[in-house]
């Protein structure tokens, strides 16, 4: 499956924005499309768990 997101920076090593769809990439820098399986996600993935098990906490 495909994951629509946005890096921090050209370097591509962390992703800031997840989107749901695909999006126009001149309206965000350093936008990409990457496999589900890529491991840039993990961080995103655990920062989902982690908010899924206490909604209040602020990061």
């Amino acid at each position: 499956m495909t994951v629509y997101v946005q890096f921090s920076d050209s370097t591509k090593t962390k992703i800031i924005a997840v989107f749901g769809s695909p999006q126009v990439p001149e309206n965000y820098s350093n936008y990409a499309e990457i496999e589900e399986s890529d491991t840039t996600l993990y961080p995103v993935y655990e920062s989902f768990m982690t908010s899924a098990k206490n909604p209040f906490l602020v990061s």
